[in-house]
């Protein structure tokens, strides 16, 4: 496994594993489907489908039940946790600035566009831009 590849797999390791876990007044399927989200924060195939499946959900309006208890709906909330650990580790003094589709593939993105598209859409800027100044500084050498 490449030395970047390695990197980017721990933060985004370390980043799963300080997800909180869910509210223990929440109904036991939103609570299923949070655990369930949480350990395959980076799965490509997951979708709300999926979830529902993985989880013996059968409810219609389980993506309205879920947003009620947790304040998001269960696609916003594997992309908003995604583009977060995207961000940990763009930012992190250990990434040696690999290339993004790598990452986009990481975190369970189909494409470099979509990946992109996402990141753009929640942090209003590229993700080159959130790339460390160090990795920046190292790579102009």
């Amino acid at each position: 496994m490449p030395y970047g590849h390695r990197n980017i797999d721990n933060i985004l390791q370390e980043y799963r594993k300080s997800l909180a876990p869910p509210e223990e007044d929440w109904p036991f399927d939103v609570q299923l489907a949070s655990r369930c989200l949480n350990k395959r924060l980076y799965d490509e195939s997951l979708n709300v489908t999926e979830l529902k499946e993985l989880c013996g959900i059968q409810s219609r309006n389980f993506s309205a039940r879920f947003r009620y208890y947790t304040g998001e709906y269960p696609k916003d909330f594997l992309i908003r946790h995604r583009i977060a650990a995207a961000k940990r580790v763009l930012t992190s003094d250990t990434y040696n600035g690999s290339n993004l589709m790598e990452l986009a593939l990481s975190l369970g993105f189909r494409s470099h566009s979509s990946f992109t598209k996402a990141y753009r859409s929640r942090e209003g800027v590229a993700p080159s831009k959130h790339i460390s100044s160090q990795v920046k500084s190292h790579t102009r050498t």
